[in-house]
């Protein structure tokens, strides 16, 4: 009996002591900058990421709610661009604007897309944020996907904060 309640103490700490040293989620605003190209495969069947399989995704909250997670501004972030016609798929990293939990426009550097009216005849839709947090309940992660329609075409940008 001694054993097991040694062995369940001991347990016990070692839980708490790993999650003393979990990164936070925290991000800087920044301003817009020429993208990184990371690389150019073909598109894949679904935008599932393995990598967040095994975290909890937030629950779902009341949309009149009074604070937002993140704040209104720019931040970096790595984008998955996908192209429906050529099934080519790019990554980078990228500058987007955040507006209440929402990718509003994605900065290319030299140009962009957003929300909104426009002049160039794109239809864009999606960007809500999907928040990710850990067991301890911090916020480790954001993603989401956006999707624009031009020319006949769709435009996937798959968004990693």
């Amino acid at each position: 009996m001694k054993r097991l309640l040694f062995t369940l103490i001991l347990c016990l700490c070692a839980c708490y002591t790993y999650s003393q040293y979990l990164p936070e989620f925290h991000y800087t605003p920044t301003t817009p900058t020429q993208p990184t190209k990371r690389s150019s495969h073909s598109m894949p069947e679904s935008y599932s990421n393995p990598l967040l399989q095994n975290q909890i995704p937030l629950p779902e909250f009341n949309y009149n709610r009074i604070e937002t997670i993140l704040e209104d501004d720019w931040y970096e972030a790595d984008v998955t661009y996908s192209n429906s016609n050529t099934g080519t798929k790019s990554k980078y990293t990228l500058v987007i604007r955040v507006f209440d939990d929402r990718v509003v426009e994605i900065n290319f550097g030299n140009g962009s897309v957003h929300a909104g009216q426009n002049n160039n005849g794109y239809t864009y839709s999606g960007g809500d944020l999907t928040f990710y947090q850990n067991k301890q309940g911090k916020i480790i992660g954001a993603d989401t996907t956006v999707r624009v329609y031009r020319n006949g075409r769709y435009e996937y940008y798959y968004v990693e904060l």
